[in-house]
């Protein structure tokens, strides 16, 4: 699921506790999708599951 939604394994651990935490099983299930969401609206780079490039110079 990783190399499909691009997700820090950290992260995805723990949108599957919180979410497990939060709702039960529905929650395990919707955790991931809702994180990758969240990611993807914020634009946070440093949370996806990627390598970035640093700009050498």
């Amino acid at each position: 699921m990783q190399g499909s939604i691009n997700i820090n394994p950290v992260i995805m651990f723990f949108a599957l506790l919180v979410g497990a935490r939060v709702a039960g099983l529905v929650g395990v299930f919707l955790s991931i999708p809702i994180a990758g969401v969240v990611i993807g609206i914020l634009d946070i780079d440093e949370i996806r599951g990627e390598k970035t490039e640093q700009p050498s110079g």
